[in-house]
């Protein structure tokens, strides 16, 4: 998705090393949850979609197909895919306000079509076992009623719930896992985000927008927009959640501070250059010390305790 957006092959290998040292992501992949898939087809639904927006007449169906395929895949897996279209319309719409001109009602047509009808087709087939389990329609029509009924009344209480407030500020990771292996080794998991990649990437961002906002550039307002799609609405859940709901965000994090490493290392100012390389000596470093407390390696309880819980 990197290198679509961009173009420049450093970048894109520095957002991915940057998402395969990301606590959260890496916690998420390694357990039984639903979350890390749903991260996997959002970013092949936007890779899709930015394939179709630089695509030709002839591979634009093609790409606006898949994105509306990937799209389903991840809805299938959880609601919040659904994150994906709101990102697609919404990218629509600037488009369309930029140049005062509305698509053909050709293409229109075939973007309702590939956003809502493909979807909707693949979430149906997603429950195929249930059909084949004899269930009816109307046994699908109020297992939904009650699906939709539990998000919105939902008043239970967790004692590690989380708003997306804390989310952005890499606090209240979920703890998964403890093991004591004898009184003074212990072994924990928690999807802790790496704070590198989560506070610098969110400045990046925000100077990714202002350039934006100086000299359009598609890309740049894509991935914030891409950003704020997956993690906003979280704001107005009315039930409890939890930090994993972030995950879908951080891979739009990882590229933004890609680009702000670059950038920096462009730059002709030695202190610039030395801080893009802290930058990235920094996320691989956190890394390897908070590995143990996001893998459930045992280490030493005195030394989680001054590590890890020092706070």
């Amino acid at each position: 998705l990197a290198l679509q957006l961009t173009k420049v092959q450093r970048l894109a290998e520095l957002a991915a090393l940057f998402v395969s040292v990301d606590g959260l992501l890496f916690a998420q992949s390694r357990i039984a949850m639903n979350d890390i898939h749903v991260v996997f087809f959002l970013l092949f639904a936007l890779l899709m979609y930015a394939k179709m927006k630089s695509s030709k007449q002839k591979m634009f169906a093609r790409y606006l197909l898949l994105s509306g395929i990937f799209a389903g895949l991840a809805i299938s897996t959880k609601w919040s895919g659904l994150f994906a279209i709101l990102a697609f319309g919404l990218d629509q719409v600037l488009s369309s306000i930029k140049v005062w001109k509305l698509p053909s009602l050709k293409i229109i047509f075939k973007m309702i079509v590939a956003w809502t009808c493909v979807p909707a087709l693949i979430y149906v087939l997603s429950y195929s076992q249930f059909w084949l389990q004899g269930h009816t329609i109307d046994q699908f029509v109020e297992l939904h009623k009650q699906i939709w009924y539990y998000q919105t009344h939902l008043t239970a209480t967790h004692s590690y719930q989380s708003t997306p407030l804390q989310w952005v500020f890499d606090l209240r990771p979920v703890w998964y896992s403890v093991q004591y292996v004898d009184v003074n080794t212990v072994g924990n998991i928690y999807n802790l985000g790496n704070p590198v990649i989560f506070l610098g990437g969110l400045l990046c961002l925000f100077f990714i927008l202002a350039r934006c906002i100086h000299t359009f550039v598609w890309w740049k307002w894509f991935l914030f927009s891409s950003y704020c799609c997956m993690w906003m609405l979280w704001l107005f859940s009315p039930r409890i959640m939890f930090f994993y709901h972030y995950a879908p965000a951080v891979p739009m994090l990882a590229i933004a501070l890609a680009w702000g490493v670059v950038a920096l290392w462009k730059t002709q100012k030695l202190a610039l250059k030395i801080l893009s390389a802290l930058v990235v000596m920094g996320t691989l470093m956190w890394f390897v010390v908070f590995y143990p407390y996001l893998s459930g390696l045992p280490v030493s309880t005195e030394f989680a305790n001054k590590v890890y819980f020092a706070i």
